[in-house]
Order: structure tokens, then sequence, then C-alpha cells
């Protein structure tokens, strides 16, 4: 992915980009349990990320316990992301974030 982000052109804070992108998938995975489709794209100085997949449940903020193992994907987002939201789909959903860079390089 940072090799893709910076083949691009973004100027943005590539890391909190896989930590957001990483959150995403691993939800993807757990959530739904099967494949999902990744899409990157690019608009002005925002990146956009983009993870759909098959199942219903819709992303929400948890409050895990101190020794909880799992349940801060979408509160590390909330902290990481310019904005992030989610989108119904018939056979499942899309959940995306962006993150605002210093555009693309000319």
């Amino acid at each position: 992915m940072r090799r893709v982000i910076a083949e691009a052109g973004w100027q943005g804070d590539a890391e909190a980009a896989v930590l957001g992108t990483s959150e995403l998938v691993a939800n993807a995975l757990v959530h739904a349990g099967s494949l999902s489709r990744l899409q990157l794209s690019l608009s002005g100085s925002f990146l956009r990320v983009e993870v759909e997949d098959p199942s219903p449940a819709t992303p929400a903020p948890r409050r895990p316990g101190l020794a909880a193992t799992r349940g801060r994907g979408i509160a590390i987002l909330e902290q990481l992301a310019t904005s992030w939201g989610y989108q119904r789909r018939d056979d499942g959903k899309l959940v995306w974030f962006e993150l605002e860079g210093a555009g693309a390089r000319a």
C-alpha cells in the first residue's frame, strides 16, 4: 500500500493510511468471514480507502475493557481519519475513510 500511494503521488501520512486500511480489512475478515474488495482513490488532496464485504453488520465504535483484544478498530479509525462512514448495500456494506494530505504531485 505504501508503494501504491507513493507512486500515485499522494503526500500524506502513509502510516495512518496503512493502519486504517488494516483495521477495515481485519473488520471485514472478522465480521464477514469472507473475501472483501479494497479500493483506493485520490481526489485532490484526499486519499479514500473503501472496503466492501457481504456482512450486513454495521460498524460502530465500541468501548472494550482494558484486557480486551478486539473492538478498537473503529475508535482507531475515528482518531486517524479526516472522515469515515459506511453505506449499506443489497449484498452487504461498504466502509470507507478519507485522509487529507498535501495532494498529488504534478
